[in-house]
């Protein structure tokens, strides 16, 4: 009975051991989560160009919740602390997520300027729930662990940023105006380092979803109350240098004497 248990055990640890996210798993993680996301978009729209806005209201958008389902379904058999799924470390430590929730907060009042219809607001917030959930587990849990496993950590966060802008260039696909894109891409990218920044100096995921949803929740509401088109000449890089605040703070997280001890503790290394 004793070696039965034994081997029953044994099986029992190989059953749970947890999945290894290395960098070359973490690429093909996103790679999948890529095909989810522009894929299932691109059937969505059949060619039509809509404004995002208009694509976060009509109704659940079914490419958001499959890619949010695969990240989270990937952390669920992962170490989950190690990729962020787990609380602050300090409640002291939220005090550095001051900036990108002051982001928020503005979002939600530009939308709270013009009160959209409650079903609507629900239905935009739902979306971007699921948004913010699947781009921070991708790109600031599952991308930026692999890429920390291999690289100091600033270049980590850069890489990581670049390709969460690069993936907002693909909107070009949804609204067709391709300037936009790219000045949202270049946006995404600067921001991304700050909400990388915070995590990383948490260790949670969590502040940032729940900053990233709102955020996200109210500068939809408003360009959907305020359907203005692009804004002329130098007035198009706004979008730009409304983010580099948040660049720079995040910049100001990674300076080297605050990154002790290690982001990647001990636990996290062994994973």
């Amino acid at each position: 009975m004793a070696d039965g248990g034994g081997f029953t055990g044994r099986r029992k640890q190989r059953r749970m051991k947890p999945l290894h996210l290395g960098l070359r798993a973490s690429l093909a993680a996103f790679i999948v989560w890529l095909a989810l996301t522009v894929g299932g978009s691109l059937g969505k729209t059949s060619g039509a160009h809509e404004a995002l806005w208009e694509s976060a209201s009509r109704g659940l958008g079914w490419p958001w919740l499959l890619a949010a389902m695969f990240a989270t379904g990937l952390v669920l058999f992962s170490d989950r602390r190690a990729l962020g799924m787990r609380l602050p470390v300090t409640i002291a430590t939220l005090r550095l997520a001051w900036l990108p929730f002051l982001y928020a907060v503005a979002a939600c009042l530009l939308a709270a300027a013009q009160p959209p219809p409650a079903a609507l607001a629900g239905m935009v917030l739902l979306n971007t729930s699921l948004v913010a959930l699947s781009e921070e587990v991708m790109f600031r849990g599952i991308l930026l662990y692999g890429l920390m496993t291999r690289l100091p950590v600033l270049p980590a966060v850069l890489v990581s940023s670049a390709l969460f802008g690069a993936v907002h260039a693909l909107n070009v696909f949804t609204t067709g105006d391709l300037a936009a894109s790219l000045l949202q891409a270049l946006a995404a990218a600067l921001q991304g380092v700050g909400l990388a920044a915070v995590r990383v100096r948490t260790h949670s995921l969590w502040p940032m979803i729940v900053v990233h949803a709102f955020y996200d929740c109210g500068l939809l509401l408003a360009a959907g109350a305020h359907p203005a088109t692009a804004m002329p000449g130098a007035m198009s890089v706004l979008p730009v240098l409304f983010v580099l605040p948040i660049f720079v703070y995040g910049l100001f997280l990674l300076r080297k004497n605050a990154l002790r001890p290690d982001p990647l503790p001990a636990l996290e290394r062994s994973f």
